[in-house]
């Protein structure tokens, strides 16, 4: 399903460029629905970021996301994420200016941890992200379209659009993250580094290695290690003995 709505931001310590940016977003076909210049908070960071960015580098994030004014537009325009991704062009400033020399990263981009904007990722993200900025999830931006003109599963996807958007009205916008982004951005790197460890060794017992590994290494843990464990530092459980009886 295509989406026609999205939030963008226009991030700090681009305010000598805000009018070229914007000139750019209307030049490219997008339409400017709603526009404000505001000063983030580390709660409203929290709110918008804290499951899709990596924990390591979320501090530093949030201080530059902090550090100054941005721009917050609400976006309308066919496949606008899509679109409004390749006129932003890659966060890599150098990639961007092999890549994509024309895109906002490559022209204006300060460096590669601090690209000029970020936007939503999906319709979902839309929706919380335009009701917590503007207050208000509009009502164009569920499709109203008749049922005939779709299958089972669509209509399954369009119902649970719209139950999104009515939850997320006036409610605490954390509560309602995406399950996946969260995974994404908490579990899956570690567990996607300890399947890799687990390929590597070949450990008798790889679950619970696996574990351990995980446990070893948990970014979360206030005392991280920081060595990978080792395949000699885990010992298969023996198993219990059970004496014959008499």
């Amino acid at each position: 399903m295509s989406c026609t709505r999205m939030l963008a931001i226009i991030n700090p310590g681009y305010e000598d460029n805000w009018g070229k940016i914007i000139d750019r977003i209307i030049e490219e076909g997008i339409s400017i629905l709603q526009m404000k210049k505001m000063t983030f908070d580390d709660e409203m960071i929290d709110k918008l970021f804290y499951y899709k960015i990596p924990q390591n580098s979320y501090p530093l994030f949030q201080a530059w996301m902090t550090s100054g004014p941005a721009v917050v537009m609400e976006l309308d325009g066919k496949d606008v994420i899509y679109h409004f991704s390749d006129i932003v062009g890659p966060a890599h400033k150098d990639i961007a200016l092999e890549q994509a020399p024309n895109s906002l990263n490559a022209l204006y981009s300060n460096s590669t941890a601090e690209p000029v904007c970020l936007g939503s990722i999906n319709l979902e993200n839309a929706i919380e992200e335009i009701t917590f900025i503007f207050g208000s999830v509009p009502e164009e931006i569920i499709p109203k379209l008749e049922s005939a003109e779709f299958e089972e599963d669509e209509l399954d996807e369009l119902n649970t659009i719209e139950n999104l958007a009515n939850q997320y009205e006036g409610k605490d916008y954390s509560r309602y993250v995406l399950k996946q982004e969260y995974l994404e951005s908490t579990v899956m790197p570690l567990v996607l580094e300890g399947l890799s460890w687990i390929m590597k060794e070949r450990p008798k017992d790889p679950v619970e290695h696996l574990a351990m590994f995980l446990l070893k290494n948990n970014t979360f843990n206030k005392q991280k290690l920081a060595d990978p464990i080792q395949p000699e530092e885990v010992k298969a459980p023996q198993p219990t003995s059970s004496k014959k009886r008499d």
